[in-house]
């Protein structure tokens, strides 16, 4: 009868218990293509991609940064004023799916499955995901049960209001993964694109974060018309943002933020000084990085010479002065009973004879 019961009882229960998984995964990949429009608007497309065993992935997409500080028009802090925050984030959708292989294309492929927005879901529901409203932007849980295989996450929103105009150059600034994301990259590309193409001395690119990434422009046909960030082997809690100035005439919306300030000159001192900073840091980390290689060279070889001063010393053979197989005569010095005696263990007649 007890052995019914447990049967009944792992019937009911053990299929409501088998999605829940203990997660186990790495985020392989990370892509992110940006469009600003001209309205000042920014479109924005995230794919995440995840290799292990999980229930899901939960973002954060955030426009706001209460450490920024605050400003009125023609008293701005270039380095980090709060004009740079968005007014909101809107349009967002969720897509996904099972993945075998990855490239930046698939930000724009039409294969991946539409996510419900549900207002509750569970560890081991797939396709659905769920939508909390924070105080700087929005909580997002995506679910999608997976077992020892990759799932990729695209994620689409727009940041409402992304761009500042000054009075000489329009100017994006803005952090693409920020520092609450808790899971470490393997591979992040950032591509931001400019409404159209520009040929202005204005159009100046940055990239803040991981010393070791690069950031270049974005040209076709010869035209220069977004930026690229690339990293590899980002750590958890790594911030990544890129800053662009252009030419304003670019931005045709008149539902924008105006700074009010020659801001182009300014912008460029700030990033110089981060620049020159940027390249001390780089130098210690190198030299870091030299002294610890030469110091554990150093060591290896002092170890190896102890090593072999101890063993000269205390556990080698030593080399006997007799190299015959046999002894086959005996010390002259020697008396006769004394021979007599290493021979037979006595003095026998022998001897005195």
């Amino acid at each position: 009868m007890k052995k019914l019961i447990f049967f009944l009882i792992s019937f009911f229960i053990l299929p409501l218990t088998t999605f829940a998984l203990d997660p186990d995964y790495d985020v392989t990949n990370m892509y992110v293509k940006a469009n600003i429009l001209a309205n000042g608007n920014m479109d924005v497309k995230e794919l995440i991609v995840l290799k292990g065993d999980f229930n899901g992935y939960e973002r954060d997409l955030v426009y706001t940064n209460s450490n920024l500080k605050t400003y009125t028009p023609g008293n701005i802090d270039f380095s980090n004023s709060a004009i740079y925050n968005a007014k909101g984030i809107s349009n967002i959708s969720i897509k996904g799916g099972k993945v075998s292989t990855i490239s930046y294309d698939m930000l724009d492929t039409n294969s991946f499955t539409d996510f419900s927005l549900v207002s509750s879901a569970y560890n081991g529901d797939t396709n659905k995901y769920t939508q909390t409203t924070a105080s700087n932007g929005y909580n997002i849980r995506m679910y999608d049960y997976t077992y020892s295989s990759k799932t990729a996450f695209l994620i689409s929103y727009t940041v409402d209001n992304a761009v500042v105009i000054h009075n000489d150059v329009a100017e994006l600034y803005w952090t693409f993964i920020g520092s609450n994301f808790d899971d470490s990259i393997g591979d992040s590309i950032i591509k931001v694109y400019l409404p159209s193409s520009d040929t202005s001395d204005y159009f100046r690119i940055w990239a803040h974060g991981d010393l070791s990434g690069d950031i270049n422009f974005i040209e076709d046909n010869n035209e220069k018309n977004g930026a690229v960030a690339t990293i590899s082997d980002l750590s958890a809690n790594s911030q990544i943002d890129i800053r662009m100035t252009f030419n304003k005439s670019l931005i045709t919306g008149t539902n924008v933020k105006y700074s009010q300030e020659d801001a182009f000159d300014k912008i460029l001192e700030v990033e110089q000084q981060r620049a020159n900073a940027a390249n001390i840091e780089r130098e210690r980390v190198k030299n870091l990085y030299y002294g610890e290689k030469y110091l554990t060279i150093v060591f290896y070889v002092a170890l190896i010479l102890a090593f072999i001063y101890v063993y000269n010393k205390f556990d080698k053979e030593r080399k006997p002065q007799f190299q015959n197989k046999y002894n086959r005569e005996f010390i002259d010095s020697y008396n006769v009973e004394v021979l007599d005696y290493l021979m037979h263990h006595d003095i026998t007649p022998n001897a005195m004879s």
